[in-house]
């Protein structure tokens, strides 16, 4: 996290971020309020989701990482959104409005935490920043890492564009996969395999990231993430069940490009999760992450939420005494001006 000491310039950049988000969040309202049945009006919200625009950049600037992330997926989302309208029914236009506000509404909460906390986690984000991915039919991810690098490339466009060139180094990682997780499986404590093993998948999750598949690629790369702190057989175990995503990757290798807009093989993401859900997740690893996500560590989850209405209630809190405050002042300064006009 960046440290200020111009608090003054921090208090006045972090009121510009509270009220640019509470202009999206009030329009998000207006047009989510109208009736499906009514026609929607969404002009006025291209105006308010532009001027958010700036909003990303200037998280970044704060050292806000996570939470950049967090604004961007809201932007992307919106903007996607507002230029398929015509092909959405109203139910499905107000789901995605929804998953919108709920994010933009929580940004300032989480700004207040990430800035006097100094704490910059994808975990506090990623339950609103997938929600959002899922809506666009993109990846779901366990860290932030693969939106960080090559931030401005749309990896689907980038498919469609150039299949043949995108397919074939889509086809070299997946060879590479292959070699790698069977030559961890044969030795689990193969070192050079290993860390071949959490490139390729890097590479992978990276290149998928905007295709539902993705996924898949995540969690492998969240297992090979907890290898480290494996011991003995669990390593056997961790390394066996990296090859259920070999005849996924056999299928990239054939550059079928049907294969990316296949849905999500629940055999494998079963696998997959079953797996990380008996490993010990650290606090902010990929693991933890896929966790919170599937549900699957009850006490966890449980910690995480109360953690986060913490947060939420400590903001809302603080800012329903400021206006008390505002408007005291106010008062006050109105009875001096009687006062001095009596005078």
């Amino acid at each position: 996290m960046k440290i200020w000491r111009n608090i003054s310039a921090l208090k006045s950049v972090k009121g510009e971020l509270e009220t640019l988000s509470g202009a999206l969040a009030s329009a998000l309202e207006s047009v989510i309020t109208t009736p499906v049945d009514e026609n929607k009006n969404t002009e006025p919200l291209r105006g308010v989701v532009q001027a958010f625009s700036r909003v990303p950049g200037t998280l970044e600037l704060l050292g806000c990482t996570q939470l950049a992330l967090l604004a961007q997926e809201v932007l992307q989302l919106l903007n996607d959104t507002l230029a398929a309208q015509a092909n959405l029914d109203g139910r499905g236009l107000d789901l995605r409005l929804e998953l919108a506000f709920a994010a933009v509404t929580d940004l300032p909460a989480l700004l207040e935490y990430s800035l006097f906390q100094e704490s910059d986690e994808f975990l506090f984000v990623c339950q609103h920043i997938n929600k959002l991915r899922k809506a666009r039919a993109c990846a779901i991810l366990f860290s932030g890492a693969p939106l960080l690098e090559k931030a401005d490339v749309d990896f689907r466009a980038r498919f469609e564009k150039h299949p043949d060139k995108m397919l074939e180094i889509l086809a070299k990682q997946a060879e590479l996969f292959v070699r790698c997780s069977t030559a961890l499986h044969k030795n689990p404590e193969d070192a050079k395999a290993l860390q071949l093993s959490s490139s390729v998948l890097d590479n992978l999750e990276l290149l998928l990231r905007d295709h539902r598949i993705g996924v898949l690629w995540g969690l492998g790369r969240a297992i090979v993430e907890s290898y480290p702190e494996a011991v003995g057989d669990d390593k056997a175990v961790l390394a066996l069940s990296l090859l259920s995503l070999v005849p996924l990757a056999r299928q990239l290798i054939e550059k079928n490009v049907a294969t990316l807009q296949d849905a999500v093989d629940e055999g494998i993401l079963e696998k997959l999760v079953n797996v990380i859900d008996k490993l010990h997740a650290a606090p902010g690893s990929r693991a933890a992450v896929v966790k919170l996500w599937y549900n699957i560590d009850m006490a966890g989850c449980r910690e995480f939420r109360n953690q986060y209405r913490k947060l939420q209630d400590s903001y809302y809190n603080k800012s329903a005494l400021n206006k008390c405050l505002q408007l005291i002042r106010a008062s006050i300064v109105q009875h001096i001006d009687a006062i001095n006009d009596q005078g």
